[in-house]
């Protein structure tokens, strides 16, 4: 089987507005999704905590859970690394920032995202077995 391109799976899955859900406050649940689907499809994936801020300072501007895969970095807008945050946060070309990715454990409060955990995973889900159908089935 060919490999498959974890950033189209994110992109072509059905996430609506949760997209961007995923992005403020619902990052975990996301990242705990992706991770399960890869998972079960044997893919190898790595939970990870992106934490990004500006160099004169000392305490981070924020925290984002995120997927590595094969060295590259996915959250629910497709790849994520350092350049993509800096043009999605809208960072002028001088202002210095610093992005660090350490591994983390699979976690979220199930209790509270157990709809949104099964949503994100049921669209990636179906993504994925869209993009593994594309793949195997005959030209």
């Amino acid at each position: 089987m060919p490999a498959l391109d974890i950033a189209q799976i994110i992109s072509q899955a059905k996430l609506g507005s949760t997209r961007k859900d995923a992005q403020i406050d619902a990052c975990e649940p996301f990242a705990a999704a992706l991770f399960d689907v890869l998972s079960s499809a044997h893919i190898d994936a790595t939970v990870c905590t992106a934490t990004f801020r500006l160099s004169h300072r000392r305490l981070p501007l924020w925290a984002h859970a995120v997927i590595q895969s094969d060295g590259i970095f996915y959250d629910s807008m497709g790849v994520f690394n350092h350049d993509v945050v800096r043009k999605r946060q809208r960072i002028h070309k001088n202002v210095r920032t610093e992005l660090k990715l350490e591994k983390d454990i699979r976690d979220f409060n199930e209790k509270e995202w157990s709809e949104m955990h099964k949503f994100y995973y049921e669209a990636l889900s179906k993504s994925l077995n869209m993009q593994i159908s594309k793949t195997t089935s005959p030209s």
